[in-house]
């Protein structure tokens, strides 16, 4: 869910970025806070099964840390493989910004 999440986010980017026009505010906002919202619900649902304890507020310092904890968190859970995880993000980032392109070049414009 993450992952389609962001693919669409720089899909719309990437179309909006061709045209060389900003995105709406509101759509920037909801992409913020569905992303948010998606990686604290995977991050507790993930620690959860891997019997990991979480600090009091989750939200917050995900908010404010999340560069620096995503990274750590999936290195010590899942080792070696957190290295697929992070090229799945990359995947889907570059997947969406050449779908944009691609429906502007389509576009005719």
């Amino acid at each position: 869910m993450i992952y389609v999440l962001i693919f669409f986010n720089y899909a719309v980017t990437g179309f909006y970025f061709i045209h060389r026009i900003e995105p709406p505010y509101g759509f920037e906002f909801f992409y913020t806070i569905a992303l948010l919202w998606l990686f604290i619900w995977w991050l507790k649902d993930d620690s959860r099964k891997h019997g990991m304890k979480l600090v009091y507020c989750l939200g917050l310092l995900v908010y404010v840390a999340w560069i620096i904890i995503l990274p750590y968190y999936l290195l010590k859970m899942r080792g070696a493989k957190a290295l697929l995880v992070l090229l799945y993000y990359g995947g889907a980032v570059l997947a969406g910004y050449i779908t944009g392109a691609t429906y502007y070049a389509l576009s005719g414009n």
